[in-house]
């Protein structure tokens, strides 16, 4: 009967880590800081930064460095297997929603700030000057600094995957600076790599996905959409 009993435990395991869970209600907003840019004419562009805030969840902004440990996944794998195994003993349904590793809390270090905006603003300044498109009326341009955190490779080992994410709309210009765009090597690495000098390299790769992120957006085709929607100019008001 033991060995059964751990079968399904087991079970019960592999199917959370591998199941997800329904999708969550969409993050509430804030905006955080303003930013204005003037021009001679008496037109201004505002440069928003806005937080996702939804309560104590992972929907939140990363202000700071978010790190999602496998312990963390240890912890919520036998939350979820007592709340299965209770639910049963109870006589009720099994059927409570699984979840990904991405949906993991983790813990923030408070002191390895999310610096975005240091990043980015000098980069939008230098690309509006240049792109030589006035707007007519006040507009505003909104940036959502969303993942900035480190979690787990896999199980087996102990690399960690830097998540990075920040979003620039303009009207209906929107584009999105990622992690993505790194190469694996760079995103994946070893714990220790990344815990040297502060998390350094976790901002060092943050300049880097910026950087690369505006010379995307540089880019005709993109300037132009870019251009476009700042002459529409939509209003702040």
């Amino acid at each position: 009967m033991g060995i059964v009993n751990k079968f399904l435990l087991g079970v019960i395991g592999c199917a959370l880590l591998s199941s997800c869970s329904n999708n969550p209600p969409l993050p509430k907003t804030k905006i955080v800081d303003t930013e204005i840019m003037d021009y001679n004419s008496g037109s201004r562009i505002t440069i928003l930064t806005q937080n996702a805030i939804n309560g104590d969840v992972v929907e939140d902004t990363d202000n700071s460095l978010n790190i999602v440990s496998k312990a963390e996944n240890a912890k919520l794998i036998g939350l979820k297997t007592l709340q299965i195994a209770a639910t049963l003993l109870g006589g009720g349904s099994s059927n409570i929603g699984g979840y990904s590793k991405e949906q993991l809390k983790g813990n923030y270090i408070t002191n390895v700030k999310n610096k975005t905006m240091d990043y980015l603003i000098p980069e939008l300044r230098t690309t509006l000057v240049n792109i030589d498109a006035e707007p007519k009326k006040d507009s505003k341009i909104t940036i959502e600094p969303y993942k900035f955190k480190l979690i787990y490779e896999g199980l087996g080992n102990n690399d960690y995957e830097f998540r990075y994410s920040t979003t620039i709309t303009v009207g209906d210009f929107h584009h999105v600076c990622s992690s993505s765009d790194l190469l694996s090597s760079e995103r994946v690495q070893p714990i220790d790599q990344w815990e040297k000098n502060n998390y350094e390299l976790t901002q060092a790769l943050t300049k880097k996905i910026i950087k690369n992120c505006f010379v995307k957006i540089n880019e005709v085709q993109n300037k132009e959409k870019l251009k476009n929607a700042l002459l529409k100019a939509t209003s702040i008001n």
